[in-house]
């Protein structure tokens, strides 16, 4: 048996696509290139991966057995070479690090004083998006590492090490009717109105979409002003909002229905696992992740 990675990328490849030609133009080959790899395939492994009885293949039960486990040999593949990459190569002269704009990192001047010191030729760029704009960010090669809060479905393409956890905390103005409450329920949340911050709408945090009037903003700090102006009540950052609860302007919210005032989720640091990261990106990636890196109280405080 001598499987190739090449039969295994046209059998994935088949798979995704949905048919021998439109796998072909995915991966720029000719239709009898991908169907004689996938054939070769399945006699090197003895069984039937696809059934071809009707128009386009479908995967067998076998098929389905073992393409996890094709994915996981291509992408081992993918690690091995980057890795090898990256060791050949000398000291990049630019590195970008993205945040996801919620996040925020502890003593951050302290860690690139460190940093620079190691490396002081490299050029610093840090970036602060959305989730969605940091994966995409790092997918494309426009930042080498990206600071994230952990998604529900772990996105594929990338390796990540974890930093820690951001804290969040329902608040409200202390003038707002449900910062009187002693206590909260769900129920009571729904009476009022939602400031919902959009990363929490479309991630993997939608369970705090609670009320039917809700006024959705992409911007912490935008969420936060209409908090402070008494438009409703919100989930947030304790970092954000840490100053204003101690200023008692703003209620933490005794939720009933949670064990603790503050909510957690978890942080993690990203990069693509196609492309080898350079010395630089992985030192910081490695000093990033030797301690609890997330920030969640105001550091004015």
């Amino acid at each position: 048996m001598a499987v190739s990675i090449e039969q295994l990328e046209a059998f994935v490849a088949t798979e995704q696509a949905g048919s021998f030609s439109a796998a072909a133009r995915k991966c720029g080959k000719a239709q009898s290139v991908i169907s004689s790899l996938v054939s070769n395939l399945e006699v090197d492994l003895g069984v039937n991966l696809f059934d071809r009885s009707q128009r386009y293949p479908r995967l067998t039960d076998a098929g389905e057995s073992l393409l996890e486990r094709a994915r996981n040999l291509i992408e081992q593949r993918e690690r091995l070479m980057a890795i090898a990459q990256g060791l050949s190569l000398d000291v990049e002269a630019r590195l970008t690090l993205a945040i996801a704009q919620h996040v925020r990192i502890k003593n951050l001047g302290g860690l690139f004083q460190e940093f620079e010191t190691k490396y002081p030729n490299v050029q610093i760029t840090l970036r602060a998006g959305s989730v969605q704009d940091v994966q995409t960010w790092v997918e494309r090669d426009v930042a080498q590492l990206g600071i994230i809060t952990q998604q529900e479905d772990v996105p594929t393409g990338y390796d990540f090490r974890a930093l820690g956890h951001l804290k969040l905390t329902g608040v409200a103005c202390a003038e707002h009717p449900i910062a009187q409450l002693t206590e909260v329920t769900w129920e009571d949340l729904k009476q009022y109105r939602q400031i919902l911050l959009q990363e929490f709408e479309i991630s993997s945090q939608t369970r705090w979409l609670v009320s039917p009037d809700v006024w959705s903003v992409s911007r912490v700090d935008d969420a936060l002003d209409l908090v402070n102006a008494n438009l409703g009540w919100a989930v947030l950052p304790l970092h954000v909002v840490a100053k204003g609860i101690a200023a008692k302007k703003l209620i933490q919210l005794p939720l009933v229905f949670e064990q603790e005032k503050e909510l957690s989720h978890g942080v993690d640091i990203i990069w693509s696992s196609k492309r080898p990261l350079g010395p630089a990106a992985t030192d910081l990636m490695k000093r990033l992740s030797t301690e609890d890196a997330i920030l969640n109280k105001d550091q004015s405080l």
